[in-house]
């Protein structure tokens, strides 16, 4: 199974621009699927998903290929933490658990 779903990738349902409000008027967006570096060149947070079921936001690579309990919220149950997420997002890209996962996806 993690073969198959590591074969096909994230899936992103690109018609879901915007997930529902929180109680600060704060949601999901597609543009956190973009990360702007130091240098004003734009990637793409190809590890990054959307649960619209959930409104949570996962990372593919360490949910799918972590060895028992991944480490933050966006390896296990997700992150809804709409206020921090810019910051969060920033650090879990950085963490040394998610770029050795993320080998693995690339």
């Amino acid at each position: 199974m993690i073969e198959l779903l590591a074969t096909k990738g994230p899936i992103r349902y690109l018609r879901i621009v915007n997930g529902p409000r929180d109680k600060f008027s704060r949601r999901f967006t597609t543009n956190l699927y973009t990360i702007t570096l130091s240098n004003g060149e734009k990637c793409d947070r190809d590890w990054l998903v959307y649960s619209k079921e959930l409104d949570r936001l996962f990372c593919f690579c360490c949910n799918v290929f972590k060895r028992g309990i991944g480490r933050g919220q966006l390896a296990n149950e997700g992150f809804s933490d709409w206020s921090h997420v810019g910051v969060r997002l920033k650090e879990h890209g950085k963490s040394s658990e998610h770029i050795k996962l993320g080998k693995n996806y690339h």
